[in-house]
């Protein structure tokens, strides 16, 4: 948490260590989620704590109890109608194009 606030103070070990520092919360959160929980319940029925502490509790529970899904990338297959000639102009060579280069809507595409 208090790697968290060296904003001012950043450098190349204090990024380092919070890399770790996340890495191990992440790890502690696959492997025993009911733990980790249990430890920031812990953390907050504490007397005295702040409010960044307050928020990183509250984050880390956030991330066991709804973890972040990534979109997955899809491929697609593009082909162009000879009647939409003018509005499309040269060749489509780079198919399957992913959705991650093209957008997530349809009117992207």
């Amino acid at each position: 948490l208090t790697l968290r606030g060296l904003v001012l103070q950043k450098t190349k070990l204090t990024d380092d260590a919070a890399k770790e520092l996340r890495a191990l919360l992440s790890t502690l959160a696959e492997g025993e989620p009911a733990a980790l929980v249990g430890a920031c319940v812990d953390a907050l029925a504490r007397p005295g704590v702040d409010q960044r502490t307050l928020a990183f509790v509250l984050e880390q529970m956030c991330t066991v109890v709804c973890p972040t899904v990534e979109e997955p990338d899809y491929l697609l297959v593009l082909r162009k109608a000879p009647t939409q000639e003018e509005f499309m102009r040269g060749h489509m060579t780079k198919n399957p194009y992913a959705v991650s280069d093209v957008g997530p809507l349809m009117r992207d595409v």
